[in-house]
């Protein structure tokens, strides 16, 4: 009997040892199951290791057809128990596709843990996936790329149909012969007063030089005044010898039936005593007649043209062409079809106008 109220009981500890052995469990996904582009198709795996043990895996890919060569980084994967481990799968078609509707490759990934000697091996885990091969060439480039070429082409025949024309025709219209001849004068008078200058300086010169002279000969003129140098010509008139040339110009217009011989005129005569610098012409075409015109001087032909290539032409000569006293500009039209002036009633025979520009001088005579 226990004392102070307490019953003695006898307890027994009992142990024992509890063996664990290792065991294998492992699952894996494809991530994502499918995949699309032109190059190439990426895709990882996830290998998890559910068992108790370090797990080594050996990872590979099989394809439906050999149009696609796959590869796995890395190859092989040792996955601690509890965890999981990934690994990159790339596909790559073996052809380029181009253009046209895509192909889809089918495949699959194989997840194989890996045994040791004497055990038996484990069932691998089989994943499926698809890669779908895009076209390089989107669609709708071919499409794209022939409105380009059809709206090049409309800017093109716009231009050439609507926009040049207009523009050479506006250029031609800034060129008529009162333009050049306003030119001409006021280049004319622009050299004139630089030869005034010169001429001005020459003169004090001379002066100074007569001066000079009646003081050193002791002479004087009449009525006790010095003596004037004699006139060199400095003060002559523009054309005139010994003066500054001249502006001349002439207007000249021709009409020529069709048939017969070509109808030829002058169009400017050098007066006698002169001689003329040819420095512009100015042709016109105004009905869009169609035949030959030629220009000539007395030593030949200037211009020979063809009515169809122009409706106005002007020819401006850095270098004048000199045309000798008495010497004669002519212009001679052959008319081979009238032109047909738009809004306007048929002419009855070719039309061609002519303008001349340039500068007229006096020869210098001995004695």
């Amino acid at each position: 009997m226990a004392k102070h109220g307490r019953m003695a009981c006898p307890c027994h500890l009992l142990e024992r040892g509890v063996t664990v052995r290792p065991f294998t469990e492992v699952t894996s996904e494809l991530v994502p199951r499918g995949s699309n582009s032109a190059w190439h198709g990426r895709h990882k795996v996830a290998v998890d290791n559910r068992g108790n043990t370090p797990l080594p895996v050996v990872l590979s890919a099989r394809g439906a057809t050999e149009r696609t060569k796959m590869a796995f980084e890395p190859a092989e994967l040792t996955v601690p128990p509890g965890e999981a481990k990934f690994a990159t799968l790339r596909v790559r078609p073996t052809q380029r596709l181009w253009r046209g509707t895509p192909i889809t490759h089918p495949f699959q990934a194989v997840v194989t843990p890996r045994t040791g000697e004497g055990q038996d091996p484990y069932e691998p885990v089989v994943l499926d996936g698809t890669y779908e091969q895009q076209a390089i060439l989107p669609r709708w480039l071919p499409r794209t790329l022939a409105a380009a070429v059809l709206v090049a082409a409309l800017l093109v025949g716009l231009w050439y149909a609507l926009l040049r024309p207009t523009v050479r025709s506006a250029a031609r219209e800034a060129i008529t012969p009162q333009a050049v001849e306003s030119a001409v004068k006021q280049g004319d008078k622009e050299s004139g007063g630089a030869q005034d200058g010169q001429q001005g300086g020459r003169q004090g010169a001379s002066g100074g030089g007569g001066q000079d002279g009646g003081q050193d000969g002791g002479s004087t003129g009449p009525g006790g005044g010095k003596s004037r140098a004699p006139s060199d010509g400095s003060d002559a008139e523009p054309g005139e010898p010994g003066g500054p040339a001249a502006p001349a110009s002439a207007r000249v217009q021709v009409r020529d039936a069709v048939g017969g011989g070509a109808a030829e005129r002058t169009a400017y005569t050098v007066p006698d005593g002169k001689s003329f610098e040819l420095t512009d012409i100015v042709v016109q075409n105004p009905q869009g007649d169609t035949g030959t015109l030629v220009i000539s001087s007395d030593d030949g032909q200037l211009l020979n043209l063809a009515l169809e290539n122009f409706r106005d032409s002007d020819y401006h000569f850095v270098t004048p062409i000199q045309v000798a006293a008495k010497g004669k500009v002519t212009i001679s039209v052959s008319c081979r079809e009238v032109g047909r002036p738009v809004k306007a009633p048929a002419p009855s025979q070719c039309s061609e106008s002519l303008f001349l520009g340039g500068k007229i001088s006096a020869t210098e005579t001995n004695g």
